[in-house]
């Protein structure tokens, strides 16, 4: 369970920085980003980037979920939560619409 808590964390950890690496390599998220304008919504093509994070935290809620009762898998989980509040940060309720 330990092992499998620490790739859970490790699917929060990655989808996050691949959160800001989408936004940082997108003209359009980095003018909504200066002008803090939060959510970004959907920002053009830079948008379906931002399936990635969504398949990684995904998958890190699926794994989090099975080690809920120990304390690496309660710091996975909330490593997967922080994932999900960046992407709904970043893409809003219009940037889930344009996505699906």
């Amino acid at each position: 369970m330990r092992k499998l808590a620490y790739v859970s964390g490790a699917l929060g950890c990655v989808s996050i920085a691949f959160s800001f690496w989408t936004v940082l390599r997108n003209p359009i998220a980095m003018r909504h980003v200066r002008s803090l304008e939060f959510p970004l919504g959907p920002f053009g093509e830079g948008t379906i980037g931002m399936l990635v994070p969504i398949l990684l935290s995904t998958l890190g809620l699926s794994t989090g979920l099975w080690t809920l009762r120990h304390r690496p898998g309660q710091v996975a989980m909330l490593l997967v939560v922080c994932s999900w509040l960046v992407i709904w940060g970043v893409l809003g309720s219009r940037g889930f619409q344009s996505l699906f």
